[in-house]
């Protein structure tokens, strides 16, 4: 996304590699760390209950699953994904302006959840629950709530659920991991369209995906070497990343999520984005892009959820 935004940060840096103690909750500087044999996540609760590390156990010893980009590996995404345009959006009882919240950025951007501080609400040797209670931005009002769970496997769920707390409005969630690029880095993810975006990171037109042969992950390809920055629709909610030269690779599994996007600044970067989202790109105001997703509208204590499983595996 948008150079400024928080999908261009201004620092690149990859976690350490030391080897995670064994068992049990770290809490070291406002940072939360669930850690076993096969691997270790970290969450910083003031920043957004970000992901800021997740490194798994490879034969070769442990790699990053997801990296460190200016100190966070995963952001939460809520009440929306990615941008809003129009200044905000209209509803049958009006007008719902929502402003830009990133500097730099022209139009509001992932909503706010990622910018405030979270409560530890409880916490084990294997899970920790954040919880947050957003009034705004706009006329949102609602409460979230994040569990981080480390599986005996290594493997990681994130599962987030948003309950409205206002008037009905659309709601709609989204995650955003970083994960590390290399030059044999392969993504596979099967999705039936892509959307095609303007020099304003907003959509244009929606293409299937067979008639764009350098974003159709259908079958397992690298990244293009140019920067890519792009919406998938009609995905199956599988995905499969590799890492050749580590010798390790990810499952991701998002039931009922049939939206991502992938993003990335170019060969040269040491990064790229797989973003698993409820709802397509400025959906507030194209409504024509809910054929594989869509916002939902929440009545005040109604709740949406996600939930995504990261299975990381030595090749």
């Amino acid at each position: 996304m948008a150079q400024g935004g928080p999908n261009h940060a201004p620092g690149d840096r990859g976690p350490g590699r030391a080897a995670p103690a064994r068992g049990g909750v770290i809490a070291v500087s406002e940072i939360i760390t669930l850690a076993n044999d096969k691997a270790m996540v970290s969450i910083s609760p003031e920043r957004g209950a970000a992901t800021t590390r997740f490194d798994y156990r490879t034969p070769d010893g442990y790699e990053p699953v997801l990296r460190s980009v200016d100190g966070v590996a995963n952001l939460v995404m809520a009440p929306w994904q990615n941008r809003i345009s129009c200044g905000g959006f209209s509803t049958a009882e009006g007008f719902v302006p929502i402003e830009a919240n990133v500097f730099g950025e022209r139009f509001p951007i992932h909503g706010n959840a990622w910018q405030l501080p979270w409560s530890i609400d409880r916490r084990s040797s294997e899970a920790v629950t954040l919880v947050l209670r957003s009034d705004g931005p706009g006329a949102y009002r609602y409460r979230a709530e994040l569990v981080h769970r480390l599986w005996d496997d290594g493997s990681l769920t994130i599962d987030l659920v948003v309950i409205n707390l206002g008037r009905e409005l659309p709601f709609g969630l989204g995650l955003h991991p970083y994960f590390p690029r290399t030059p044999l880095t392969t993504i596979e993810a099967r999705a039936a369209s892509v959307t095609l975006q303007d020099e304003f990171f907003l959509p244009t037109k929606t293409i299937a995906t067979r008639d764009r042969p350098g974003l159709d992950f259908t079958k397992a390809r690298c990244l293009p070497p140019e920067p890519i920055n792009n919406d998938f629709g009609g995905w199956d909610g599988l995905a499969d990343i590799r890492w050749p030269e580590h010798g390790l690779g990810c499952r991701l599994a998002v039931p009922g999520i049939n939206r991502y996007v992938v993003y990335s600044p170019g060969a040269a970067a040491s990064f790229f984005c797989f973003e698993p989202a409820t709802h397509a790109i400025d959906a507030f105001n194209r409504p024509s892009l809910a054929d594989h997703g869509g916002l939902v509208m929440l009545a005040s204590g109604a709740a949406v959820r996600m939930s995504c499983t990261f299975c990381p595996y030595s090749l």
